[in-house]
């Protein structure tokens, strides 16, 4: 598989935008694998460096044909040495959070020129990770001013597999919704939130010790109640749409292999399988299923949505 440079990247259908390496091909398998059969032409950019599962095996599940470059940028665990934990990563503001955010953000817009992809997929940052939020605002700030271009928001896995994590992110980002959409996001109680919300950290090697989890316990209560008072109809934030992609028999083939490469074996990958039937019944749906939120025009006719701060 060609690796493009930066400078030489041409013209593709469809860009995955993924924070780290598997982020995105793990949320997105079903869709990518939908777009390759279609004879879309695709790229997975990566944005931080190093892979985002530690346990993941190499070498990654086929692409199928698409192509892959990394950016290589410094995550938070590069640029914040020793406070790269779960309650760090998750709960704390840094200092350079919203440099890198635009600093990525330019180089996205350098790219929609380049690149000019009729489909955008970038995470809804579920979960609170630093570098997921970054890669979802300059998403948003890249691609979300234009017309005649879909920018979908991925639910991020393994987070939005648990209950109510994907209501309290759209909360924080003070989503709207339109009116059949309202109960789309499922909810969740704070405390099955407090005793799982650290599993997804686990899965990717930075689930720290007891004392890391109980550190980001006030934090995450907190956040939980910002996120209670959200009325989604009446919000100012980002305008969406709910698009759930129910998978063929090829794609859940597909989706199930790309689980199985990248988390870590053992009880936790079988309850991750687990939630993720689970997740997908929520959805309506009889077999695989993936939730995306698109992106909408604002009310006001303007199309580019407001940004949280990271």
């Amino acid at each position: 598989m060609d690796v493009p440079s930066l400078e030489t990247i041409g013209r593709f259908d469809a860009l995955y935008l993924s924070p780290r390496e598997g982020d995105a091909l793990l949320s997105c398998a079903a869709r990518f694998h939908s777009d390759r059969s279609k004879s879309l032409t695709t790229l997975v950019l990566s944005i931080f460096e190093g892979p985002a599962f530690r346990s993941s095996r190499t070498p990654a599940p086929d692409l199928l044909g698409g192509n892959v470059f990394s950016l290589g940028l410094p995550g938070v665990a590069r640029r914040h040495p020793g406070r790269a934990s779960f309650a760090s990563s998750c709960f704390e503001r840094f200092a350079d959070d919203e440099i890198v955010r635009d600093r990525l953000a330019a180089i996205l817009a350098d790219l929609r020129i380049r690149v000019r992809p009729r489909h955008v997929y970038a995470p809804l940052g579920v979960g609170g990770h630093v570098d997921h939020r970054i890669v979802c605002e300059a998403a948003i700030q890249a691609f979300g001013s234009e017309a005649g271009r879909n920018v979908f928001l991925y639910e991020d896995r393994p987070e939005a597999l648990v209950a109510g994590e994907v209501r309290l992110r759209l909360g924080l980002l003070g989503g709207r919704l339109p009116a059949g959409a309202v109960g789309a996001p499922d909810r969740g109680s704070i405390l099955g939130r407090l005793a799982r919300q650290h599993r997804g950290a686990v899965l990717r090697g930075e689930g720290g010790g007891l004392f890391d989890r109980w550190r980001a316990w006030s934090p995450a209560v907190a956040r939980w109640r910002e996120a209670r008072a959200w009325n989604p109809q009446k919000a100012f934030g980002p305008r969406f749409q709910p698009v759930v992609h129910v998978a063929d028999a090829d794609a859940a083939g597909y989706a199930t292999a790309t689980a199985a490469a990248f988390l870590p074996k053992g009880r936790a990958a079988g309850r991750c399988a687990r939630q993720a039937a689970a997740y997908a019944h929520r959805l309506g749906a009889a077999g695989y299923a993936e939730r995306y939120w698109l992106l909408l025009p604002r009310l006001d006719g303007a199309h580019e949505p407001e940004a949280e701060t990271v």
